[in-house]
């Protein structure tokens, strides 16, 4: 559904803009699987209402960086690869919509620290 935008000075003029608005359900995340990962880990946000109103997922943000890939969108799933972080632990993951739509997910997940190859046996 959607509205008329109505502004009225102090002046007493008034403004009418028909139809500049529409009710966009709000987001709901059901789960976000795997928990944690590290670069290139591919995560999947389940829910509704994901798109924000849109057609597709323009950003996904993990801990400020940006997936290195969006493999789908949908109103119920949106499914990426996780880019290089530039922290661990517990980080923020942020939806874009193409209508500019935003949602930050809190507490649903945490970057691993990369892994790193000590030795290399039998050495050459």
């Amino acid at each position: 559904t959607g509205g008329n935008v109505v502004v009225t000075s102090n002046s007493g003029a008034v403004s009418t803009g028909l139809g500049l608005w529409t009710y966009v359900d709000r987001w709901s995340i059901t789960s976000v699987s795997p928990s944690g990962g590290q670069w290139g880990t591919i995560v999947t946000v389940s829910g509704q209402f994901l798109l924000g109103g849109g057609q597709s997922t323009s950003l996904v943000l993990v801990g400020g960086v940006a997936a290195s890939q969006i493999l789908s969108s949908s109103a119920t799933s949106i499914v990426f690869v996780l880019g290089v972080p530039n922290s661990t632990g517990a980080v923020p993951i942020v939806l874009v919509s193409d209508t500019g739509a935003t949602y930050t997910i809190t507490g649903q997940f945490n970057v691993d620290a990369g892994s790193t190859i000590a030795t290399v046996s039998p050495s050459l």
